[in-house]
């Protein structure tokens, strides 16, 4: 896919020849960020080589064994799915050290603040990658992807995903409209809503996603009840309720241990607040009722980076 120029990095700024280039400033303390920060980038990339090399591995052999079979794969193919765990963890700790190393170059706010931008972006990328991965072909395979989708685009807090039910749902042709009926921020149950949309990848829409998994409940006679439900070893759908602890657990099978459902409705808040949405759009979807927790997301607190002072143009 072709970049526009102004993203298109020249030879001379590639993170190859930012990390072997011999320069004077080298020696200096910007100089020795800039090449870490370029360093870790690297280091990056070569994560999303390996998830790269494991969703082509699925494109090409699709169901016809479980790499995680160590009696029918091979060994390669097992070490490719294996390693493959621990690199959306990997590679979201290695994006805030280069968030953090370029922090202490005490860049402008507006160089800060487009890279905390791409920054996200990779983030969201890596997300739908994980998302794309998951294995379809089990029904709680099926209810993890729209439960990880759901929430993003939502916004939810996981007490909120854990009591929605079937009826709670209506679907339009703009996507997807959900009805609130009691929250941490609406403990009197009045009415409110939340509103999710179609993306343009299926596999990644959280409207077909929940679309996907209504039909798994259909046929397994749910048609009615709690969206999200347990599974018995795995397989059978039972009609207990996701508790909220499970829905922790999911998240964390998939984004790695340090993650839980609230870092699906921090990452709404950042990523949509980087990508330039003012407060009261992302407080319609997070129902927040004050600025502060927005503010706590986004860090709009740094005296550095968010400051009026440095718009004087003196």
């Amino acid at each position: 896919m072709n970049q526009p120029a102004s993203l298109r990095p020249s030879p001379s700024s590639s993170p190859a020849a930012s990390v072997f280039k011999v320069n004077d400033d080298a020696a200096s303390p910007t100089g020795t960020a800039h090449t870490r920060v370029q360093a870790v980038d690297v280091v990056r990339g070569l994560v999303m080589v390996i998830m790269a090399l494991d969703h082509i591995r699925e494109f090409w052999s699709p169901m016809t064994m479980r790499a995680e079979d160590v009696v029918q794969a091979s060994a390669a193919l097992f070490f490719t799915r294996w390693v493959t765990h621990f690199c959306a963890p990997t590679f979201v700790f290695l994006s805030g050290v280069s968030i953090w190393l370029s922090a202490r170059k005490h860049h402008s706010r507006a160089h800060t603040s487009g890279f905390l931008l791409t920054r996200g972006l990779w983030l969201v990328a890596v997300f739908k990658r994980v998302v794309q991965g998951i294995d379809l072909s089990r029904p709680k395979g099926v209810r993890d992807r729209a439960l990880l989708l759901l929430g993003l685009a939502g916004a939810f807090r996981r007490e909120e995903l854990v009591s929605l039910d079937v009826a709670h749902l209506r679907f339009d042709e703009d996507g997807l409209v959900v009805d609130l009926q009691r929250s941490k921020t609406n403990q009197l149950g009045e009415p409110d809503e939340k509103a999710v949309f179609f993306a343009p990848d299926r596999r990644t829409c959280p409207v077909r996603a929940v679309k996907d998994w209504l039909q798994v409940l259909e046929e397994n006679g749910r048609s009615s009840g709690p969206l999200f439900v347990s599974f018995y070893n795995g397989q059978r759908l039972t009609p207990k309720r996701l508790s909220p602890e499970r829905v922790n657990l999911v998240v964390q099978e998939y984004l790695g241990a340090d993650y839980t459902a609230h870092s699906l409705r921090a990452s709404f808040v950042t990523i949509t607040k980087l990508a330039g949405s003012d407060d009261a759009k992302i407080m319609n979807q997070t129902k927040h009722k004050t600025t502060a927790m927005i503010r706590r997301y986004t860090r709009l607190d740094n005296i550095r980076q968010h400051n009026a002072a440095q718009d004087l143009a003196l």
